[in-house]
């Protein structure tokens, strides 16, 4: 999470989260741990992903548990707002 606290774009963050989430990389009888790579080769490997398989992990990214909330405040000119916190860096660092 160390990686992915500090990217606030959707598609990066879904794109930094699948690059560390790969514990092992399987081409036919190969087999492969992330460590032998670097990151810029791990981004060609997603980036190689079949369309299909892509949407298949992003879809089991994006449905993973978070958490999440929502406070609302009203500031000192009478305004009210909202902040949704959704990283660590919101939880821990907001203030």
């Amino acid at each position: 999470m160390d990686n992915v606290k500090d990217i606030d774009n959707a598609v990066d963050f879904n794109f930094a989260i699948m690059q560390a989430c790969i514990e092992t990389i399987y081409d036919g009888e190969a087999v492969y741990k992330p460590q032998d790579f670097s990151m810029e080769e791990l981004k060609e490997y997603i980036d190689s992903l079949d369309i299909k398989t892509y949407q298949s992990v992003q879809l089991f990214i994006e449905a993973m548990p978070r958490v999440e909330h929502t406070i609302g405040y009203t500031n000192s000119n009478g305004k009210e707002v909202k902040i949704t916190l959704k990283t660590l860096t919101d939880f821990f660092t907001l203030g």
